[in-house]
């Protein structure tokens, strides 16, 4: 019942995105998606992407053409450089990306996706520029910069204040040049509300039971 209802809202807010790009007249898909397709078949990267969420949310009635036309509007999507298209084709690149040929390809789809204000795309781009462990790896892996992956942090919480728990977290790197534990603190607290951000709270907790940046409170800790 859960997944139905998901899956029900995935569909309104689909057909609510096509329907607010073709005009408030076309409020159900009998009148939207060939107005969608219309639009697709100017160049529109949004139309071509939402094209591809449509067949894949299988909005189209012709479902045994589905699978096709999804790969169709996805290729056209990614041709038009439409920010999502990118990301989603990142990933394929995922696993692979230690080789430096896949690496290259695969930061540059972020860069594109994250140059068009793509939160995500550069937030995924700061934890792939993030040296990890208590040792300098960039000899090993040449792409591990710190000031780099701050200032992707930094240009995503622009885009999004949600992805701060990511920054704060860089800037609170003791080996990070661009660190600012100020700033980081100050992040964590905007953070203290927000019920998804668990690293945040935990390392909140430790701050104030450490009673080093903040007066102790352990209450405040156990809250």
């Amino acid at each position: 019942a859960s997944n139905k209802e998901s899956s029900a809202e995935e569909y309104a807010e689909l057909l609510s995105k096509i329907s607010s790009k073709v005009g408030k007249a076309s409020k159900n898909k009998t009148q939207a998606l060939p107005k969608l397709e219309e639009l697709a078949n100017t160049g529109d990267s949004q139309a071509q992407w939402l094209m591809h969420l449509a067949h894949d949310k299988r909005l189209f009635d012709l479902k045994e053409k589905d699978k096709e036309a999804r790969k169709f509007w996805f290729k056209k999507a990614l041709d038009s450089e439409h920010p999502e298209a990118l990301l989603e084709e990142s990933r394929k690149y995922i696993w692979e990306k230690g080789k430096p040929h896949i690496l290259k390809k695969y930061i540059s789809l972020l860069e594109k996706a994250g140059n068009q204000g793509n939160a995500n795309a550069m937030s995924i781009l700061g934890s792939t520029y993030r040296p990890l462990g208590y040792f300098d790896s960039s000899k090993e892996e040449p792409h591990k910069d710190y000031i780099k992956a701050t200032h992707w942090y930094k240009k995503a919480v622009e885009a999004d204040p949600d992805y701060s728990w990511e920054l704060a977290n860089i800037l609170r790197d003791g080996q990070n040049p661009e660190r600012d534990f100020d700033e980081g603190l100050r992040l964590l607290i905007s953070l203290k509300d927000k019920k998804w951000a668990s690293e945040a709270h935990v390392e909140l907790a430790k701050i104030f039971i450490a009673g080093e940046e903040v007066p102790k409170d352990e209450r405040a800790a156990i809250a």
